[in-house]
């Protein structure tokens, strides 16, 4: 490839990102000015979690999937209100994102529940993925969320004690996925 040829390439991959922003920026928008109710749907496979951006560290035990009531959630998270509906097109989130979940719950295509992880001393669970999905999921009025959780003591019995979720409905032993760096 000569340098000339280098050179288009770049500028029509820049104008093809570029247009793809642009259509983006469109679709947001359009759910800004008229955000439609959709319901949320979930990929509740145990292959959903192949598709969270999480640390490899969280992975290591393995994973469990509960659902709950999202108000028995909202009680056992650290600090819930930035998740609350209120927040949906607030500056602390990403709109791109938060058009996306709302896109592909729009089409009905299902999205990987939101994993809560313990941390420390605290009793309550942090957002480790699914900030987003969780935000629009308590715009939607969802009467209950499945998430997931590592599978140590300490994050299982935060779901099945605090939030009360009972038993899981899968737990995965190995790593759901390996990354590569």
């Amino acid at each position: 490839m000569t340098k000339d040829d280098e050179v288009r390439q770049f500028n029509e991959d820049r104008r093809g990102e570029l247009e793809r922003r642009a259509a983006v920026a469109a679709v947001v928008k359009r759910l800004k000015a008229h955000t439609p109710r959709v319901s949320p749907t979930w990929d509740m496979s145990s292959r959903a979690p192949d598709h969270n951006d999480v640390d490899e560290n969280l992975l290591a035990h393995g994973l469990a999937l509960y659902t709950a009531p999202l108000d028995d959630i909202w009680a056992g998270l650290y600090d819930p209100s930035v998740y609350e509906a209120d927040t949906l097109w607030a500056d602390i989130h990403d709109d791109n994102k938060i058009g996306g979940v709302i896109l592909a719950w729009e089409q009905g295509r299902p999205l990987s529940p939101p994993m809560f992880v313990r941390y420390d001393h605290l009793p309550e669970a942090y957002v480790a993925d699914g900030k987003h999905r969780l935000t629009v999921a308590r715009y939607m009025e969802a009467q209950t969320v499945p998430f997931l959780v590592p599978a140590t003591q300490k994050d299982m019995e935060w779901a099945g004690g605090v939030v009360r979720a009972g038993s899981p409905q899968w737990q995965s032993q190995a790593p759901a996925k390996s990354r590569s760096p």
